[in-house]
């Protein structure tokens, strides 16, 4: 096959040139209308894996499907443009391909039994019972008062899932979620919430749910049916994303289950999930069923509590409202709060006052104290415990780990005058802040001379600036786009970029604060925008190992220089590679015109201009 082609193609060259021309001039117009969707898609990949408009895994996953396919039809069109030349092109196609692949980030769920598990088992099943129902065992082996119940598991959720065929319904929906696009996630949300509402239990599912509540409540007592997600209440809290369902009727056990699944796709928890990388896979929905606490109080124990200033913060916080948590969770109701001494046999802390209406008895402060403490030093690390306390005694209906925010809220910045901008309404091509001397660079023979830490201004996002992005701080360029590669590894660098067709003139030397989120360019330096746009960045910085190594599999551009040594296909790493050894090359291919003769060159002129170009008009197809 590789063999006939060659043949075909070098008869043609000698043969019928001005044909080859136009055959070779088609492959090239191909090629290019590839790159331009491969730079798009790029660019929106690089987006969602770095965090800076995260997206579902799903639509990754799809994003980089139609990124190779893109990849692969500029590495036939090259391919035909000269079939001889790079031998090393398909291999390393299928060798990227290969590594890229993404599948394995959302391995399936298995739907095999056991579907019914007692809490007391869930401690040692985590990947089957979920975040909330392993750690609850947990706290029950260890003898802390805790109600009985069980577990619906993850393999149940796959179940229904595939029962109802909704695999490629939810799949086919979360290629379009982005958290750019919120009204996106309100639509797709609820019709995947009315898709779980609709369908049907499987029916020896059901048996077993209505069996393990019938031995649960034999005398009807009301039930918690309570979400316990794999990712829940571990190193992530997804702290009040999922659906509860309280005073539940044993005979109503089933359309309360399928609420809770349905919670899974709340638009709120789709986005906390997708703003931390997860899969949909990872948060397989498990349930857990507890009977209804008929608590006088209940709250909720902060094992190591910074809000006691009295001990420096050194103080466990108890907070209390009368009956059940829910209000206080929801955060619509403001509960009495105590304040114990972490030791294995706690006490109030006078400095610490009683806030609120509600008062609870020492006697079951110091209990749930004792049992926190007892808790915290199991688990090893500080612990947020839900309990409540009834007619029958202090009962912990939940543990998870303390999650305290470790870095500062981000600066809003107030050091904006309005008489300093300069500009605005120029659009982001990669987001940041950054302040410094304006350096103009009105031709590509300006950039080696740019000044360490300027702001260089230039006509467009030409990709031989990317060699000198060690020396700059910001791009403002009158076109270009996202899209292109200097834009792209603008973005890898955190280098901000605005573009927009402008009459404003090169400022130059004055110092300039480029805002490219707000598109828009001020003058002087402006701290507190830049200290909002440190702590932005950092809080994007984590990034999950599988998200990097994909990114730098697919959207990383290792190959700035076509005169480098490893550019070649041996030295592509990514599709980004690809594209950009298969543009630089066509472009050669095109403009070598046939060959070094000039065959088929008849009806050519070059163009006499003072520019520093070598241009020629071909008359490709009878004018």
């Amino acid at each position: 096959m590789i063999l006939r082609h060659l043949l075909r193609h070098v008869t043609t060259l000698f043969a019928r040139p001005e044909t080859h021309i136009r055959t070779r001039y088609a492959h090239f117009k191909n090629l290019l209308r590839a790159d331009g969707k491969a730079l798009d898609l790029i660019a929106d990949l690089e987006s969602h894996l770095y965090g800076h408009d995260p997206a579902d895994l799903e639509r990754s996953i799809w994003m980089i499907d139609m990124l190779h396919q893109e990849v692969r039809t500029m590495v036939s069109c090259l391919h035909s443009m000269n079939p001889d030349a790079y031998p090393d092109l398909f291999p390393a196609l299928e060798r990227i391909a290969g590594k890229s692949s993404a599948e394995h980030l959302q391995s399936p769920l298995p739907d095999t039994p056991p579907y019914i598990i007692d809490l007391d088992q869930a401690a040692d099943l985590p990947r089957q019972a979920g975040g909330k129902a392993a750690n609850l065992s947990r706290v029950k082996q260890l003898g802390a008062p805790t109600p009985p119940g069980f577990v619906i598991t993850a393999s149940a959720f796959a179940r229904v899932i595939r029962d109802n065929g909704l695999d490629e319904e939810i799949r086919h929906r979360f290629r379009q979620v982005r958290l750019s696009a919120p009204d996106e996630i309100i639509r797709i949300t609820g019709e995947i919430q009315e898709l779980i509402l609709d369908a049907q239990i499987p029916a020896d599912l059901a048996e077993q749910i209505v069996a393990a509540t019938h031995a649960l409540a034999p005398h009807g007592q009301l039930l918690a049916v309570r979400s316990s997600a794999l990712a829940e209440d571990g190193e992530i809290s997804f702290a009040g994303q999922y659906a509860s369902e309280l005073d539940v009727q044993p005979d109503a056990i089933l359309s309360a289950y399928k609420r809770v699944l349905a919670g899974k796709y709340c638009p709120r928890a789709l986005s906390y999930r997708v703003r931390h990388g997860l899969s949909d896979t990872d948060t397989a929905m498990a349930v857990l069923v507890l009977p209804m606490v008929q608590a006088r109080w209940a709250g909720v124990v902060y094992t190591s509590d910074p809000a006691c200033p009295a001990v420096g913060g050194e103080a466990m916080g108890v907070y209390v409202v009368d009956g059940v948590a829910a209000e206080l969770v929801d955060g619509s109701s403001t509960p009495g709060k105590y304040y114990l001494s972490r030791q294995e046999q706690p006490t109030v802390l006078q400095g610490c006052a009683c806030e609120g209406h509600v008062v609870l008895a020492e006697e079951i402060l110091r209990e749930l104290g004792r049992w926190c403490m007892y808790l915290e030093t199991s688990f090893g690390l500080p612990l947020d415990v839900e309990w409540a306390y009834g007619a029958q005694g202090l009962a912990i209906v939940q543990a998870r780990p303390l999650h305290q925010d470790k870095d500062p809220a981000p600066v809003i910045s107030d050091d904006i005058d309005p008489r300093s901008i300069l500009l605005s309404g120029l659009e982001c091509a990669s987001p940041g802040a950054a302040c410094g001397p304006v350096f103009c660079a009105p031709t590509g023979a300006d950039f080696r001379h740019i000044p360490q830490g300027s702001v260089v201004f230039t006509p467009s996002l030409r990709p031989a600036l990317s060699q000198f992005f060690d020396r700059l701080v910001a791009i403002v360029a009158t076109s270009g786009s996202r899209a292109s590669h200097c834009a792209s590894v603008a973005r890898e660098r955190g280098i901000p970029v605005l573009v927009g067709n402008t009459e404003l003139s090169c400022p130059a030397n004055q110092t300039v604060t480029v805002d490219a989120v707000s598109g828009q360019i001020c003058s002087g330096c402006l701290p507190g925008l830049l200290e909002q746009d440190k702590s932005t960045k950092a809080a994007s910085a984590h990034l999950r190992h599988d998200l990097a190594a994909l990114a730098e599999q697919t959207v990383v551009l290792s190959l700035t220089d076509p005169d480098a040594p490893n550019f070649s296909p041996r030295g592509c790493v990514s599709f980004h590679d690809l594209v950009r050894f298969c543009h630089e090359k066509s472009v050669l291919e095109m403009f070598t015109l046939v060959d070094r003769k000039g065959r088929g060159m008849g009806r050519s002129r070059r163009l006499q201009t003072d520019l520093p170009l070598v241009l020629y008009v071909l008359d490709l197809d009878h004018g």
